[in-house]
């Protein structure tokens, strides 16, 4: 399976702690989430695996729903193709190398106000497609890009500036790519989160009938509503419907910035880009997300 986790004993979960009132505990679907998470990217590979084995464990250790969240918010974006001129920019360092390189571009430049600024936009356009393709939870993370293109569905990863205080790398597999055809990735996150939502109804019954005891808070109504499970599992995971890329402008704008033209020139060759294309996503209209706790919404 490419999406892996096990959830901490219950037993073993701990309770929030009030910042002003240290006394006051309560849980919540998040919490109850707490545990170890990982990616299996083929042959003994994994991500989020520790390269130091000494550690108190194997993989990442944090609340399982971070994942989730994180998942469902980039996955219309991922399964929307993306053209083959723009595969080499999103593929090397994970992305990181464009928006390094765009970085020095814009500086060069200098800044204007924001309000009527033509180039505010043109930044949001030149990094934005990337990042809603990214999955880097964490500070401190491999960085994960995902992308597809009609058939498959790909991920590169770049973690090599993660580092130790020991000056050593901190995961197992700091770079590598993986693919796997459309399908079988719809599979996958449908799994995750049918795993996931199994797993958690039987921690809510438990944590219903008192399993934290009656010094720790709990909300019932809310922690059920938090259990929602779409029909179909894969709407689930798509909040809401999006716009297609403007394709068109980020090529040329990609390409521009390569050859690298001034800013000036840069906004008035985009005025001249024709209307985008509507490219098709491949999903039915979305339904309710399963994890939407307003106090752990990822950033």
């Amino acid at each position: 399976m490419l999406f892996e986790f096990r959830l901490r004993l219950l037993e073993e979960v701990q309770p929030w702690e009030d910042s002003e009132k240290p006394a006051n505990l309560s849980i919540d679907w998040f919490g109850l989430t707490d545990g170890w998470y990982w990616l299996n990217v083929g042959g003994e590979r994994a991500l989020f695996e520790y390269a130091n084995v000494e550690r108190d464990g194997r993989y990442m250790e944090y609340q399982v729903a971070r994942l989730f969240q994180d998942l469902s918010h980039i996955l219309a974006s991922v399964l929307e193709p993306v053209p083959a001129d723009l595969i080499p920019t999103i593929r090397e360092e994970a992305g990181m190398a464009w928006y390094e390189k765009f970085e020095r571009w814009d500086e060069q430049q200098g800044k204007s106000s924001m309000d009527g600024d033509p180039g505010w936009n043109l930044r949001g356009d030149a990094w934005e497609w990337v990042r809603r393709r990214s999955l880097c939870p964490l500070g401190g993370d491999p960085h994960i890009q995902f992308w597809s293109d009609e058939a498959m569905v790909y991920l590169c990863w770049d973690s090599r500036d993660c580092l130790e205080a020991d000056g050593s790398q901190r995961w197992a597999n700091p770079e590598g790519s993986y693919q796997l055809p459309r399908a079988d990735f719809i599979a996958e996150v449908e799994s995750f989160q049918r795993r996931l939502a199994e797993q958690m109804g039987e921690r809510i019954e438990r944590t219903l009938r008192g399993a934290f005891g009656p010094e720790v808070e709990i909300e019932p109504e809310y922690l059920r509503e938090e259990q929602l499970v779409p029909t179909t599992p894969l709407k689930g995971l798509v909040e809401k419907p999006k716009p297609p890329e403007n394709w068109e402008r980020i090529c040329r704008l990609v390409a521009l910035v390569e050859a690298g033209r001034s800013f000036a020139e840069v906004v008035r060759e985009l005025e001249s880009t024709p209307a985008t294309k509507k490219w098709e996503i491949d999903l039915s209209p979305p339904t309710e997300v399963l994890v939407r706790n307003p106090k752990h919404q990822s950033d």
